[in-house]
């Protein structure tokens, strides 16, 4: 193997540095984004009012859920849930 002067090890070692530090910010962006629960919740929201609504008919309680914002889904039917109780 050949012998490396030191200017090519600086240099190797300083274009190192640079990937780590682009590297470390590509993954602090990646972490602000998925530990951002208000974004998730936005993300999947029609996922979690299914979920929401499957849930509260398997565990047998005929509660109406509402979304974040207070707006009743019209897909949940409500005919029959108060004689239920």
């Amino acid at each position: 193997m050949a012998q490396r002067s030191t200017a090519e090890i600086r240099s190797s070692i300083e274009a190192n540095r640079m990937e780590l530090a682009a590297s470390v910010e590509r993954l602090r962006g990646e972490v602000t984004r998925l530990t951002d629960w208000r974004g998730q919740l936005e993300r999947h929201r029609s996922e979690l009012m299914v979920g929401d609504s499957l849930g509260g008919r398997m565990t047998g309680k005929p509660e109406v859920s509402t979304s974040i914002d207070g707006f009743i889904p019209s897909h949940i039917p409500l005919i029959g849930l108060i004689d239920n109780c």
